[in-house]
């Protein structure tokens, strides 16, 4: 039995409660929502069904400033202080009256 192809396994990922055929048990792993992957920017470990969540607000991605003609790039975590300092950032002029 410990050896069967048709008997059930439990999956390995923390917290996932499913128990797959031990021949199945790869395709359930590819699939498993629980299994942990590393973010493709910070390395941190995240839950597969979490990952597009949290590489779209990841802090350490690498952006483009969205300012025309700045050509300089960041990580998601220093835009502000990019665009604080960008000479291409439009501001509001502060006096009354001036478009």
């Amino acid at each position: 039995l410990g050896t069967c192809g048709w008997a059930p396994v439990k999956c390995p990922n923390q917290g996932c409660t499913e128990s797959p055929l031990r021949k199945d048990l790869p395709d359930h792993d590819t699939i498993c929502g629980l299994r942990k992957l590393p973010c493709t920017h910070c390395t941190n470990e995240v839950e597969l069904r979490s990952l597009m969540h949290h590489e779209g607000h990841c802090q350490k991605a690498i952006l483009e400033c969205p300012n025309w003609g700045c050509v300089v790039n960041f990580e998601r975590g220093g835009m502000n202080l990019h665009r604080a300092v960008c000479r291409r950032e439009e501001v509001t002029c502060p006096c009354p009256g001036c478009d």
